[in-house]
């Protein structure tokens, strides 16, 4: 965001100038920016509702009750953020309320740490339910509750934004008028305090540890589905070679059983025949008679 008139313009105004006349002249600066944040503000609203509505009336489930806090939280950065950011666009030298201010600054820094903490906890339980060998029971009760702690932990990094940021005294560069900008309040700045910097480096740090756990818990996550996909293949290939083996054995064992034809038939009827009719010759008459009479 652009704080002072461009050095180019300067010589456009004469000393009658105004400090609208001024800030009207810094928003055609910011046209570019405010026409991105309106459309993002849009396509937030209506994507946002779109998403609450579709996945409302599903059955609960792990992911669903995360979708749906994303949603409410990008929802509500789309009906409140932006329009305190584009607000701030509209007024760089006449913010018009220092209420706003401390609102604006708070409710940004509470979305984008409920934001930070929630995507963490999302890592968090994958990573249970992914590398835990035991079965793990995903409650939504659970998951409410860490959604609902992730946006108390960031209310409590907020806070410190409602004494730090207020009306600030700021150069607009044009016959040393001065305006009223949104941000860091000036007896900060004189006193030259280090609780700003303090604020900053604490957003910092959140952010980078957030990022930091959550590098560490994708990449134990991305090895164990490498692994388990390395062991699903060889699986499948072991399974797949025991039925080919059975496979050819089945056959090897069917093609060294003679096949029974109409020319086997008579041969084993034949022999048959011969076979009992030496025995007939050579056994008792009874066993004769009894022959004799199985053959008719």
């Amino acid at each position: 965001m652009f704080t002072q008139i461009p050095k180019s313009w300067r010589h456009n105004f004469n000393e009658n100038v105004t400090l609208r006349e001024l800030n009207d002249a810094l928003v055609t600066l910011h046209v570019p920016a405010i026409v991105i944040i309106m459309t993002l503000l849009v396509i937030g609203v209506i994507g946002n509702i779109t998403v609450l509505r579709i996945y409302f009336p599903y059955p609960k489930s792990f992911s669903r009750v995360f979708i749906l806090w994303l949603g409410f939280i990008d929802l509500i950065a789309c009906c409140l953020g932006k329009p305190f950011l584009l607000m701030s666009l509209y007024h760089p030298y006449e913010f018009p309320s220092v209420g706003a201010c401390k609102t604006f600054r708070f409710v940004h820094v509470f979305l984008v740490a409920a934001a930070v903490f929630i995507f963490v906890c999302i890592a968090a339980e994958r990573h249970r339910a992914i590398c835990n060998f035991h079965v793990v029971e995903m409650k939504t009760a659970r998951i409410h509750k860490m959604c609902l702690i992730s946006c108390m932990l960031a209310i409590v990094v907020a806070i410190p934004a409602i004494f730090v940021y207020g009306e600030r005294t700021v150069k607009t560069g044009v016959f040393n008028i001065t305006g009223i900008e949104c941000f860091v309040e000036d007896h900060f700045e004189e006193t030259n305090s280090v609780w700003p910097k303090v604020f900053y480096l604490l957003q910092f740090a959140i952010c980078l540890i957030a990022f930091v756990i959550m590098v560490i818990l994708y990449v134990r996550i991305g090895l164990q589905l490498k692994w388990h996909l390395r062991f699903s293949k060889s699986y499948t290939r072991a399974t797949s070679n025991v039925r080919s083996s059975y496979s050819n054995e089945l056959e090897l064992n069917s093609t060294q059983v003679p096949r029974v034809t109409s020319k086997t038939e008579s041969l084993l009827k034949t022999s048959t025949s011969e076979d009992g009719e030496h025995y007939c010759a050579n056994a008792p008459k009874q066993s004769q008679k009894a022959w004799e009479g199985a053959r008719e």
